[in-house]
């Protein structure tokens, strides 16, 4: 004898638009840039002047970026600027004496922030770079004695 056991029957048909399509495979470009991580320091600019005879020292600027690394360096007016003349500040004395910082030995090129007055240059294979900035008093002829103090910002650009 046989029994018919109640039960569902599935079927299952493929049509076109339900059959899966075969993977497909593109390839995404991927770069990692690494910036540099730039640092910069600058030592101390002591400019010693006596009255009628001109003031003059140089200051190091160390860079350190990656190695062969374009940069520019700009140097601002000052905290005591008149205009674009840099100032030094005596706050005992509450009075000023005019200086200024250049790019070459002979004091005959301005270092400041116009487009003109970068210095340009390109780290080492070690990513470092070192710099002199030369700074100079004019001969003044009513210099006070006192302690004349300013701060110039160092921007490095890269």
């Amino acid at each position: 004898m046989s029994r018919i056991v109640p039960g569902f029957l599935f079927v299952l048909t493929a049509s076109p638009a339900l059959a899966q399509s075969p993977p497909v495979s593109t390839v995404m470009a991927v770069a990692v840039e690494v910036q540099a991580g730039c640092s910069v320091a600058a030592s101390p600019l002591l400019l010693s002047a006596q009255q009628g005879r001109r003031g003059q020292s140089s200051a190091d600027i160390t860079i350190a970026c990656g190695p062969d690394e374009p940069f520019t360096v700009s140097l601002d007016h000052g905290s005591h600027a008149d205009g674009g003349q840099r100032c030094a500040y005596d706050p005992v004395a509450d009075r000023y004496v005019a200086y200024d910082i250049f790019r070459d030995p002979g004091r005959s090129r301005r270092w400041a922030d116009g487009p003109d007055d970068v210095v340009s240059g390109m780290t080492n294979a070690l990513g470092k770079a070192s710099l002199q900035a030369y700074g100079a008093t004019p001969a003044h002829p009513d210099l006070r004695t006192g302690r004349y103090v300013d701060q110039v910002v160092v921007t490095v650009s890269f």
